[in-house]
């Protein structure tokens, strides 16, 4: 129903989601949103040109982690996911 009327819809899931991630795209969804404990190369190979993916910083390093670490862990999901991915962090 949302594609006839081309409005996006997305889905999220908090935790690990490995094990659902291409049942999560085979919903259609338009974009994919992880949590952390969710393997984001893994993620970015099972998404690529089916969904946007987003998502996957740490949250619990907004308020227990280091400028530097949140720095840190912000680059690593960047190297990630490479640039034509559609990746949003």
């Amino acid at each position: 129903h949302f594609k006839a009327k081309k409005v996006g819809l997305g889905l999220h899931i908090c935790g690990y989601a490995d094990p659902i991630l291409e049942d999560m795209v085979n919903t259609g969804v338009t974009n994919i949103s992880i949590d952390a404990p969710t393997d984001l190369a893994k993620a970015v190979e099972v998404t690529r040109g089916k969904a946007v993916l987003i998502g996957n910083l740490n949250t619990n390093l907004f308020y227990s982690g280091s400028r530097d670490e949140m720095k840190q862990a912000m680059q690593n999901c960047i190297d990630c996911a490479p640039h034509d991915s559609g990746y949003i962090l």
